[in-house]
């Protein structure tokens, strides 16, 4: 005589527990599938240290920088890996070390131009490190939110790589808003704060098929 009656609760145990794993799975595999979360402070921090990088080219306006430009996509970063270094000056020591980070960004859209890359869906963009041994701090900061990034190909590469056209004007971040680059000064760049980013991508897309 069984010492446990098959109630219908018991004999819904198995069902009711597979049902509870399999929701968990979903919720995890959602978690881990969304993109990361925006984070404007970090991606301030992470574009301040490029803004160092050498003069950066005048524009008379976006339509000017994108017609400029090789390629202009809108992506997503992904996680930053060491790229190229060379001694710059050796009488600097650690500090007069060239060092390039790459980043491969997932391309979302092309608005102008077109890009040649070694992996389908993303495009090496190449970044200047100004200080290689904060290299890990630099990675922590790298941004998570959409950019419209405005792209040339590096011709002193062996493999397809892209650099930003102008690192203190060749990039609009998507908080909702359009934010423009850390810094800018430009008027028609500090316009674009006012614009929702879509609607920003919607009107760079009209003006590369007019262009």
């Amino acid at each position: 005589m069984s010492q446990h009656p098959d109630t219908p609760l018991r004999r819904w145990l198995p069902f009711i527990a597979f049902s509870l794993l399999v929701g968990f799975a979903i919720v995890v595999g959602a978690s881990l599938a969304s993109p990361p979360r925006a984070d404007p402070e970090a991606s301030d921090a992470f574009w301040a240290r490029l803004s160092v990088n050498g003069v950066s080219p005048g524009y008379a306006s976006m339509e000017d920088m994108l017609r400029s430009s090789e390629t202009v996509i809108v992506g997503r970063m992904g996680e930053l890996r060491e790229s190229r270094s060379w001694v710059a000056d050796p009488d600097l020591g650690p500090d007069g070390i060239a060092f390039y980070a790459v980043s491969p960004v997932k391309v979302e859209q092309v608005i102008r131009g077109s890009y040649v890359s070694s992996t389908p869906g993303t495009i090496d963009v190449e970044l200047f490190v100004p200080v290689p041994a904060r290299f890990a701090e630099f990675k922590a900061a790298q941004p998570a939110e959409r950019l419209i990034l405005f792209l040339d190909r590096k011709e002193d590469s062996i493999t397809p790589v892209y650099g930003i056209v102008s690192p203190n004007r060749g990039y609009v971040r998507d908080f909702g808003a359009a934010e423009p680059p850390i810094g800018a000064d430009d008027e028609w760049l500090v316009r674009v704060r006012d614009v929702p980013f879509d609607e920003l991508v919607r009107q760079l897309t009209e003006a590369a098929a007019r262009s």
